[in-house]
């Protein structure tokens, strides 16, 4: 029988020091692929805890792809997620350490929430403008007068890039360092630049179904670009190989639409794929990792990232408002020396003042509490929209996917054969209603059976008394559906 001292686990709480002990024995090869875990009633009398301990740290591994479920049969270690597979994993070839060289040659009441710039949260997860003025005229009248008005450093003011770092120690368990982090206006100013450092003549990958002005900003950026399907999983890696793609742009922790997880070992396949050859890259979009409404965010691709082919990206745009259009990447070491000598020129994009409040609003806990309170807000908003969806559509509602994992969900509707989903999407436009078709996400504009039928809904820019009236006038369209 499994054995943890549940008395050690220091501020997490039980479930979660259990999740964390049972991931280690799996990550270390203690438990290998196939191994059952012990039922659960027996482990949590074995343990001194609540079945519902041990039952929400099995669901956090379930969720993260290091155990598999089988009916009446209990959980097992998932294949590829034991320590077994991570010592599979190619070792990096000297010169793919090595830094690659320098680049070649009408509006609605309801906006869908997006990972983008102009994505709302809506009005209740907005950042206190208050408290935001607050802090600003503290900055103003506290710090010393030449850090406000002498010349920032290029990646960023080193105060905000040092609470990025503890933020990211806190809430993801990253371990970086300040000269790592590069802030900027908003991600698609970071992207591009990305592209720019990466080398032009890299291709791109983008995941199929996937957010289609990220396409069309690289494209921009001069690099070529191929769309790469997803399964179960997320995206398919041997795809990336059949394409010829060179840099991986990904939302392992909440695909973009479908909302995915991406399992344990599709991540350590990703990062062998990058290992493979030099100037291969994974670009970890955690576009909206703060709300998780259910367990423990999934660890990110660069925690467990040796060889130095993690680009990490977030913004404060999805977590504060649109507003804020601050982002950061946290870069392997060796781009981060490329884009100091590289990029300094095109540095600087967030006022000095900003970064400062910002820095201060994240030491403050500010930002924690925000966090918390909107995450509060948008669970049970979600909850009240769901019961409302099935109080109105019944069975018409077929099934819904991804409710925890972020700030959208799927629904699948059961339509009319011959129903257009690009016109049900026009009509919900027009009726006010954030549902979007799964369709408008693929490269080629149609989507496979799987997704016929199957829409996008944003919610977190929905008020409490809008939920009644949203779900009833998406019942009469689907009513009404031809």
């Amino acid at each position: 029988m499994l054995t943890y001292d549940m008395g050690r686990r220091g501020s997490d709480t039980l479930y979660a020091h259990l999740y964390k002990c049972l991931r280690a024995d799996i990550e270390s090869a203690r438990l290998v692929a196939g191994d059952r875990l012990p039922p659960k009633r027996r482990l949590a009398e074995h343990l001194g805890v609540s079945v519902i301990t041990v039952e929400a740290a099995y669901r956090q591994l379930l969720a993260e792809g290091y155990v598999e479920s089988a009916e009446r049969r209990g959980y097992f270690v998932a294949r590829g997620a034991s320590g077994q597979a991570r010592a599979a994993r190619p070792l990096v070839p000297s010169h793919a350490m090595a830094s690659g060289p320098a680049h070649g040659s009408g509006a609605q009441r309801f906006v869908p929430t997006l990972p983008d710039e102009e994505a709302e949260l809506g009005s209740a997860g907005l950042f206190s403008l208050r408290n935001w003025a607050r802090i600003t005229r503290e900055v103003l009248a506290e710090e010393d007068e030449r850090s406000l008005l002498g010349q920032t450093d290029p990646l960023g003011s080193p105060r905000l890039r040092a609470a990025i770092c503890r933020h990211l120690a806190q809430t993801r368990g990253l371990a970086a360092t300040p000269d790592q982090v590069v802030v900027g206006a908003g991600s698609k100013l970071l992207d591009a630049m990305l592209a720019q450092l990466l080398g032009r003549d890299l291709c791109f990958a983008v995941e199929d179904p996937g957010y289609p002005q990220l396409r069309r900003l690289y494209q921009a950026s001069g690099v070529r670009v191929v769309p790469v399907g997803m399964d179960v999983a997320g995206l398919v890696v041997d795809g990336l190989r059949s394409n010829g793609a060179d840099v991986a742009h990904v939302t392992p922790s909440h695909q973009f639409p479908t909302g995915v997880v991406m399992p344990v070992g599709r991540r350590y396949e990703l990062l062998a794929w990058a290992a493979e050859r030099p100037r291969r890259y994974v670009v970890e979009d955690d576009y909206d990792c703060e709300f998780r409404l259910s367990g423990l965010p999934a660890p990110t691709l660069q925690s467990v990232d040796v060889a130095g082919r993690v680009i990490y990206t977030n913004t404060f745009t999805k977590s504060l408002g649109p507003a804020f259009r601050v982002a950061y990447a946290v870069l392997p070491e060796a781009l981060a020396r490329r884009w100091r000598d590289e990029l300094s020129f095109a540095s600087g994009t967030v006022g000095t003042v900003d970064q400062l409040v910002l820095a201060r609003v994240i030491e403050s806990g500010s930002f924690e509490r925000h966090v918390n309170r909107t995450r509060t807000r948008c669970r049970h908003l979600r909850d009240r929209l769901l019961l409302a969806l099935e109080g109105e559509l019944g069975v018409r509602l077929a099934d819904v996917r991804s409710k925890d994992a972020g700030l959208h969900f799927v629904l699948r509707l059961e339509l009319p054969s011959g129903t257009s989903d690009q016109e049900l999407e026009r009509a919900c436009r027009e009726a006010g209603v954030p549902l979007r078709a799964m369709s408008g996400f693929y490269a080629g504009g149609e989507a496979p059976e799987a997704d016929r039928h199957a829409f996008v809904m944003s919610y977190s820019s929905l008020g409490e008394s809008d939920v009644a009236s949203v779900a009833a006038r998406l019942a009469a369209l689907v009513r009404n559906a031809r």
